[in-house]
């Protein structure tokens, strides 16, 4: 017997969408633009549809097609999940989103004359700028790392703050105000929950990332704080200063410090955790390059050959090489496991300036140099082994730090994952100089 409404040959979805029409189709005009904020393309698109199929029409509507380029959209600092619609994603009429080459390398690079930029490092093309038109005083930006999330990146400038930028859209988010000197170095934790900042006021600082509360505020060092890192579990905060020491502190406690490393005759100018927690190496004027116990806080090891001071460091991300920037103009690529150096990098073209930065990409298939005579050079990696030179890039002034990003992949549950390793490759600062 047919039922009142006469659809008995309708299953009950039918019979519920007859009696419960779907409202009118919305579509949203969606501004798409490149990482560099130049508009890529305008697209019309149902609200209803999901991020894939948006970025399947983006790429046929841009002509990209290249099977082995993925690529990602960010909307408020944030990857959105390809399985979602416009809708769920937050996205409306009139949003605008960055559409990012994946996995096209990207990292950031502070220079002397005040600016950062974000570069891409396959091209060397310049991303986006950022002036220090917002700080109170003008003068070199010290410092730069890549937020966690690989989508916002802090700068430490010289008037004592630090800021935090959006890469995607260049819009300033926040502002860390407490030191009352230079901001030497600045690192995000693993976590993507704090931040450190170095100083020249003897003191380093830890904050909220996402409130700019100030956490911690840790005193002990009788000189100039050149540098800092987290650990891999973002449970210990690394320091290094002028005084020749590094200390190691807890985050979650109020305990002054953890361990004090004593062992170096000059200032300590970098700073950097191995990948497995285990071990934290240390460089300094005295040209020695130090690896200690982050258990016992006990000397492990010395890296050295007596020959130039130690200005940066940095792990691979498999723990298996330092690469170590000294003032005559070279990078050294010293083996962990044996001690003895690998390779020897000519930089500069040869004239001795110093590298006072070096920083491996995530994947550990790239090394980035930069030099107080404002190039940066890019180097090809194979298993560890030095391939070639790729390119150098010349900046508008010394280059202080360098910091990787491949850009994170939104995955099925939206959460942020990465290609090869979790997070963004870190560099240790310049400090003094």
């Amino acid at each position: 017997m047919a039922d009142d409404d006469g659809d008995s040959d309708l299953d009950s979805e039918a019979r519920f969408r007859k009696r419960n029409p779907l409202p009118p189709e919305v579509f949203y005009n969606i501004d798409v633009t490149r990482m560099n904020g130049v508009s890529l393309l305008k697209i019309y698109a149902n609200a209803r549809h999901s991020v894939g199929d948006l970025v399947v029409s983006i790429k046929k509507a841009a002509n990209i097609s290249a099977k082995d380029l993925t690529l990602l959209l960010a909307f408020d600092s944030k990857v959105l999940d390809d399985a979602k619609t416009l809708e769920q994603a937050g996205l409306f009429d009139g949003a605008s989103v960055t559409a990012i080459r994946f996995p096209e390398l990207f990292f950031a690079a502070a220079y002397e004359d005040g600016t950062t930029q974000i570069l891409s490092a396959e091209s060397g093309d310049v991303q986006r700028t950022f002036t220090n038109e917002l700080m109170r005083e003008s003068g070199a930006v010290m410092s730069v790392a890549f937020a966690a999330s690989g989508l916002s990146l802090v700068i430490g400038c010289m008037d004592g703050s630090a800021h935090l930028w959006s890469a995607t859209s260049g819009i300033h988010m926040r502002e860390y105000i407490g030191h009352t000197g230079p901001v030497t170095g600045v690192c995000c934790s693993p976590d993507g929950k704090l931040l450190a900042t170095a100083c020249f006021d003897r003191t380093a600082r830890i904050w909220d990332f996402v409130t700019g509360r100030c956490r911690k505020v840790c005193i002990g060092h009788r000189g100039s704080v050149n540098c800092v890192d987290f650990s891999i579990d973002s449970k210990i905060l690394g320091t290094g200063s002028e005084d020749s020491k590094a200390k190691l502190w807890s985050i979650d406690d109020d305990k002054k410090s953890e361990l004090t490393l004593n062992g170096h005759q000059g200032a300590v100018q970098a700073i950097a955790f191995s990948p497995h927690g285990k071990a934290i190496a240390t460089g300094s004027l005295d040209s020695d390059v130090n690896l200690w116990s982050t258990r016992t806080g006990r000397l492990e090891w010395n890296l050295s050959d007596g020959t130039c001071p130690v200005v940066s460091l940095a792990f691979s991300p498999d723990g298996m090489i330092i690469a170590v920037g000294g003032t005559d103009g070279t990078c050294k690529l010293w083996s962990v496991g044996t001690g003895t150096s690998s390779f020897t990098l000519q930089c500069n073209g040869g004239v001795p300036r110093s590298i006072c930065t070096v920083a491996f990409s995530p994947a550990g298939t790239t090394l980035a140099t930069g030099s107080e005579d404002g190039s940066v050079s890019i180097w090809g990696l194979d298993n560890g082994e030095l391939s070639a030179l790729k390119r150098t890039i010349q900046g508008p002034s010394g280059v202080f730090a360098v910091s990787f990003s491949a850009g994170p992949v939104a995955s099925k549950d939206g959460k942020n994952s990465r290609a090869g390793l979790m997070g963004p490759a870190r560099a240790t600062m310049m400090g003094a100089h």
